[in-house]
């Protein structure tokens, strides 16, 4: 339970942008499906160049897939 709570103040506290990297950790994917999910327009994402940000608030459930 405390996880969870330590979770939920994490999403909270985080502002800005997700870089693919910290977002594949907490999605617990790979960087190569974060970036596979915003080429196939899956989850939202800003690029520029090879570089992607993504928000949390974006990413409350991962895309399936398939």
């Amino acid at each position: 339970m405390e996880s969870t709570h330590q979770l939920a103040a994490l999403i909270r506290n985080k502002r800005g942008a997700w870089k693919a990297e910290v977002l594949a950790e907490f999605l617990d994917c790979s960087k190569k499906s974060i970036y596979a999910w915003v080429k196939q327009r899956q989850l939202p994402a800003i690029r520029i160049g090879s570089i992607i940000r993504s928000t949390i608030r974006s990413t409350r459930r991962p895309p399936r897939n398939g």
